[in-house]
Protein backbone atom coordinates (compact mmCIF):
# COMPACT_ATOMS: atom_id res chain seq x y z
CA UNK A 1 0.00 0.00 0.00
CA UNK A 2 1.41 3.39 -1.04
CA UNK A 3 0.51 6.75 0.35
CA UNK A 4 0.70 10.24 -1.27
CA UNK A 5 1.01 13.35 0.77
CA UNK A 6 0.19 16.71 -0.89
CA UNK A 7 2.22 19.40 0.87
CA UNK A 8 1.09 22.31 -1.44
CA UNK A 9 -1.31 24.90 -0.26
CA UNK A 10 -4.41 25.59 -2.34
CA UNK A 11 -3.04 29.01 -3.22
CA UNK A 12 0.13 27.45 -4.51
CA UNK A 13 -1.60 25.00 -6.79
CA UNK A 14 -1.41 25.60 -10.54
CA UNK A 15 -3.81 24.25 -13.18
CA UNK A 16 -1.84 21.95 -15.41
CA UNK A 17 -4.29 22.09 -18.36
CA UNK A 18 -4.01 24.49 -21.40
CA UNK A 19 -6.46 27.10 -19.86
CA UNK A 20 -7.07 27.78 -16.22
CA UNK A 21 -10.54 27.98 -14.70
CA UNK A 22 -9.99 31.61 -13.63
CA UNK A 23 -9.21 32.60 -17.19
CA UNK A 24 -12.30 30.83 -18.44
CA UNK A 25 -14.42 32.70 -15.90
CA UNK A 26 -12.82 36.02 -16.80
CA UNK A 27 -13.31 35.34 -20.49
CA UNK A 28 -16.97 34.46 -19.94
CA UNK A 29 -17.61 37.67 -17.99
CA UNK A 30 -15.80 39.73 -20.64
CA UNK A 31 -17.78 38.09 -23.43
CA UNK A 32 -21.04 38.75 -21.58
CA UNK A 33 -20.14 42.40 -21.01
CA UNK A 34 -19.07 42.79 -24.63
CA UNK A 35 -22.33 41.25 -25.82
CA UNK A 36 -24.37 43.55 -23.56
CA UNK A 37 -22.37 46.55 -24.71
CA UNK A 38 -22.80 45.59 -28.36
CA UNK A 39 -26.57 45.15 -27.97
CA UNK A 40 -26.86 48.43 -26.09
CA UNK A 41 -24.83 50.19 -28.78
CA UNK A 42 -27.08 48.76 -31.49
CA UNK A 43 -30.21 49.83 -29.61
CA UNK A 44 -28.85 53.33 -29.04
CA UNK A 45 -27.79 53.61 -32.68
CA UNK A 46 -31.22 52.43 -33.85
CA UNK A 47 -32.92 54.95 -31.57
CA UNK A 48 -30.66 57.72 -32.86
CA UNK A 49 -31.33 56.69 -36.44
CA UNK A 50 -35.08 56.56 -35.90
CA UNK A 51 -35.01 59.90 -34.12
CA UNK A 52 -33.21 61.38 -37.10
CA UNK A 53 -35.77 59.86 -39.47
CA UNK A 54 -38.61 61.23 -37.34
CA UNK A 55 -37.11 64.72 -37.30
CA UNK A 56 -36.60 64.52 -41.07
CA UNK A 57 -40.21 63.43 -41.51
CA UNK A 58 -41.43 66.31 -39.34
CA UNK A 59 -39.33 68.82 -41.25
CA UNK A 60 -40.57 67.40 -44.54
CA UNK A 61 -44.20 67.61 -43.37
CA UNK A 62 -43.71 71.21 -42.19
CA UNK A 63 -42.44 71.97 -45.68
CA UNK A 64 -45.11 69.99 -47.56
CA UNK A 65 -48.19 70.67 -45.39
CA UNK A 66 -48.98 74.19 -46.71
CA UNK A 67 -48.41 72.98 -50.27
CA UNK A 68 -50.65 69.97 -49.66
CA UNK A 69 -53.42 72.19 -48.28
CA UNK A 70 -53.00 74.53 -51.24
CA UNK A 71 -53.30 71.54 -53.60
CA UNK A 72 -56.53 70.47 -51.87
CA UNK A 73 -57.95 73.97 -52.32
CA UNK A 74 -56.92 73.96 -55.99
CA UNK A 75 -58.64 70.60 -56.49
CA UNK A 76 -61.81 71.94 -54.87
CA UNK A 77 -61.72 75.02 -57.07
CA UNK A 78 -61.05 72.86 -60.12
CA UNK A 79 -64.02 70.63 -59.26
CA UNK A 80 -66.27 73.69 -58.89
CA UNK A 81 -65.07 75.06 -62.22
CA UNK A 82 -65.62 71.68 -63.90
CA UNK A 83 -69.16 71.54 -62.50
CA UNK A 84 -69.81 75.06 -63.78
CA UNK A 85 -68.42 74.17 -67.21
CA UNK A 86 -70.59 71.07 -67.26
CA UNK A 87 -73.67 73.16 -66.47
CA UNK A 88 -72.76 75.71 -69.15
CA UNK A 89 -72.25 72.87 -71.61
CA UNK A 90 -75.70 71.56 -70.71
CA UNK A 91 -77.16 75.01 -71.31
CA UNK A 92 -75.41 75.22 -74.68
CA UNK A 93 -76.38 71.72 -75.81
CA UNK A 94 -80.03 72.19 -74.86
CA UNK A 95 -80.40 75.67 -76.33
CA UNK A 96 -82.49 76.28 -79.45
CA UNK A 97 -81.63 78.65 -82.31
CA UNK A 98 -84.34 81.21 -81.60
CA UNK A 99 -83.15 83.33 -84.53
CA UNK A 100 -84.24 80.58 -86.94
CA UNK A 101 -87.69 80.51 -85.38
CA UNK A 102 -88.06 84.30 -85.58
CA UNK A 103 -87.01 84.18 -89.23
CA UNK A 104 -89.79 81.67 -89.84
CA UNK A 105 -92.28 84.07 -88.24
CA UNK A 106 -91.43 86.67 -90.87
CA UNK A 107 -92.29 84.19 -93.60
CA UNK A 108 -95.58 82.88 -92.22
CA UNK A 109 -97.03 86.10 -90.77
CA UNK A 110 -99.35 87.79 -93.28
CA UNK A 111 -99.66 91.55 -93.66
CA UNK A 112 -103.15 91.47 -92.19
CA UNK A 113 -101.91 90.24 -88.80
CA UNK A 114 -100.31 92.62 -86.35
CA UNK A 115 -98.35 91.23 -83.40
CA UNK A 116 -98.86 93.31 -80.26
CA UNK A 117 -96.78 91.06 -78.04
CA UNK A 118 -94.51 88.10 -78.72
CA UNK A 119 -92.88 86.37 -75.78
CA UNK A 120 -90.43 83.52 -76.43
CA UNK A 121 -88.72 82.03 -73.43
CA UNK A 122 -86.75 78.89 -72.71
CA UNK A 123 -87.43 78.19 -69.05
CA UNK A 124 -86.16 75.58 -66.60
CA UNK A 125 -88.55 72.89 -65.48
CA UNK A 126 -88.41 72.38 -61.74
CA UNK A 127 -87.59 68.78 -60.72
CA UNK A 128 -90.24 66.83 -58.91
CA UNK A 129 -89.09 65.60 -55.53
CA UNK A 130 -85.58 65.10 -54.23
CA UNK A 131 -83.22 62.86 -56.23
CA UNK A 132 -81.80 59.64 -54.74
CA UNK A 133 -78.77 60.15 -52.54
CA UNK A 134 -75.58 60.52 -54.54
CA UNK A 135 -77.38 61.31 -57.81
CA UNK A 136 -77.68 64.64 -59.55
CA UNK A 137 -80.97 66.39 -60.17
CA UNK A 138 -81.91 66.11 -63.83
CA UNK A 139 -82.63 69.58 -65.20
CA UNK A 140 -84.91 70.15 -68.19
CA UNK A 141 -85.69 73.13 -70.41
CA UNK A 142 -89.02 73.90 -72.02
CA UNK A 143 -89.51 76.41 -74.83
CA UNK A 144 -92.72 78.45 -74.46
CA UNK A 145 -94.22 80.96 -76.86
CA UNK A 146 -97.07 83.39 -76.37
CA UNK A 147 -98.42 85.74 -79.04
CA UNK A 148 -101.13 88.35 -78.81
CA UNK A 149 -102.16 90.53 -81.71
CA UNK A 150 -104.79 91.83 -84.08
CA UNK A 151 -106.03 90.34 -87.32
CA UNK A 152 -107.55 92.77 -89.86
CA UNK A 153 -109.74 92.28 -92.89
CA UNK A 154 -112.72 90.24 -94.00
CA UNK A 155 -110.77 87.03 -93.49
CA UNK A 156 -109.41 87.98 -90.07
CA UNK A 157 -110.54 84.79 -88.34
CA UNK A 158 -109.26 82.58 -91.15
CA UNK A 159 -105.93 84.37 -91.06
CA UNK A 160 -105.49 83.50 -87.38
CA UNK A 161 -106.41 79.86 -88.04
CA UNK A 162 -103.91 79.76 -90.92
CA UNK A 163 -101.24 81.29 -88.67
CA UNK A 164 -101.73 78.51 -86.13
CA UNK A 165 -101.50 75.90 -88.88
CA UNK A 166 -98.31 77.50 -90.20
CA UNK A 167 -96.80 77.50 -86.70
CA UNK A 168 -97.42 73.77 -86.54
CA UNK A 169 -95.80 73.29 -89.93
CA UNK A 170 -92.60 75.19 -89.17
CA UNK A 171 -89.53 73.13 -89.97
CA UNK A 172 -88.42 71.07 -86.96
CA UNK A 173 -91.58 72.19 -85.18
CA UNK A 174 -91.30 69.27 -82.74
CA UNK A 175 -87.95 70.64 -81.61
CA UNK A 176 -89.58 73.93 -80.66
CA UNK A 177 -93.24 73.15 -80.03
CA UNK A 178 -95.35 70.05 -79.85
CA UNK A 179 -98.53 71.93 -78.93
CA UNK A 180 -99.95 75.15 -80.39
CA UNK A 181 -103.16 76.46 -78.82
CA UNK A 182 -105.55 79.30 -79.67
CA UNK A 183 -106.38 80.74 -76.28
CA UNK A 184 -108.80 83.46 -77.34
CA UNK A 185 -110.14 85.31 -80.38
CA UNK A 186 -112.77 88.01 -80.22
CA UNK A 187 -114.22 90.85 -82.24
CA UNK A 188 -112.85 94.34 -81.64
CA UNK A 189 -115.21 97.27 -81.17
CA UNK A 190 -113.07 99.60 -83.31
CA UNK A 191 -113.75 97.57 -86.46
CA UNK A 192 -116.19 94.85 -87.43
CA UNK A 193 -113.47 93.06 -89.42
CA UNK A 194 -110.78 93.18 -86.72
CA UNK A 195 -110.19 90.31 -84.34
CA UNK A 196 -107.92 90.23 -81.30
CA UNK A 197 -106.31 86.88 -80.59
CA UNK A 198 -104.00 85.09 -78.18
CA UNK A 199 -101.90 82.04 -79.07
CA UNK A 200 -99.64 79.92 -76.87
CA UNK A 201 -97.25 77.11 -77.73
CA UNK A 202 -95.10 74.79 -75.68
CA UNK A 203 -92.28 72.43 -76.60
CA UNK A 204 -91.21 69.11 -75.15
CA UNK A 205 -88.83 68.85 -72.21
CA UNK A 206 -85.13 68.82 -73.15
CA UNK A 207 -82.65 67.47 -70.66
CA UNK A 208 -79.66 69.71 -70.02
CA UNK A 209 -76.66 67.46 -70.49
Amino acid sequence: MSMRIDLLKNSEKRYQGPVSGRFIGFLSIFSLLATVLLIASYVLFSMYLRKGQLEWARDSWDFLEPRYKNLIEIRKSTAEIENLLEELKGWSNSSLPASDLLSEFQLINPDTIQFLRLNLRDSIREPKGAPPEGEKVAAYRICRLSISGLSHGNQSESAVIDLIADLRQIADTNTFFNTVTLNAMQKEEVSATTRSFSISAEGSSREMK
